[in-house]
């Protein structure tokens, strides 16, 4: 039984039953990927991907045609416990993205030690995705190594004392001119980044209307 919900949007469907579409966007991809994200119900805090049947990531080409191309491989998917009631609330609404992460940009602010509030934000953003498979995949004690990587620390250890906004008292005593700089080997920090997003990208199923699979 599908309970009632009070839909004023796309986004009141997806925080009504914690299902959330997330835009991903690499340069060894012609087109966005579109992956479906949600809540983990056994750990508070804790999100997944929503994974196929050999426990790879669910993604799409087609953001407007998510759900049909949800509801015709249903039997090949992992799904969340919520996931027929959130597709049964579409009606006419348009999928839309909840966050988007652009690997590609991320990759080249690495490349510039280009290390601003934004750029350090949009690089913890994905490690925080990575770090949602890691501890969904059946090979997490080996990708736990690359999460936990020093120069990905390090930068975490920043983010945490600088930037995160809960921060109040550390940021009441810098401001943006003051603040130190990020002081970081970028070429290590680019090495670490790429091993995470390759785990990632070889771990993504590409689930085509047509129901054919790309698997990379």
């Amino acid at each position: 039984m599908i309970r009632e919900v009070k839909i004023d949007s796309f986004d009141d469907i997806c925080s009504s039953f914690s299902i959330w579409i997330i835009k991903y966007c690499s340069q060894n991809y012609t087109f966005p990927l579109y992956m479906v994200w949600y809540s983990d119900p056994n750990v508070e805090g804790r999100h997944s991907f929503m994974l196929d049947k050999s426990g790879c990531i669910f993604a799409v080409t087609d953001l407007v045609k998510i759900k049909e191309i949800l509801l015709r491989n249903v039997d090949k998917l992992q799904q969340p416990n919520n996931l027929m009631n959130w597709l049964a609330c579409f009606g006419d609404l348009l999928p839309e993205y909840a966050e988007s992460y652009n690997v590609g940009q991320i990759e080249n602010n690495i490349r510039g030690n280009d290390f601003y509030d934004e750029s350090i934000t949009q690089l913890i953003g994905f490690v925080n995705l990575f770090g949602d498979f890691v501890y969904q995949s059946n090979d997490n004690l080996l990708y736990e190594r690359e999460l936990n990587n020093k120069y990905i620390s390090m930068v975490c250890k920043y983010y945490d004392q600088y930037i995160q906004s809960s921060n109040y008292k550390i940021k009441e005593q810098y401001n943006q001119k003051d603040k130190p700089r990020l002081e970081i080997n970028h070429l290590e920090l680019l090495h670490a980044f790429i091993k995470i997003r390759y785990v990632i990208e070889e771990n993504i199923s590409i689930i085509y209307l047509q129901n054919m699979t790309q698997s990379l």
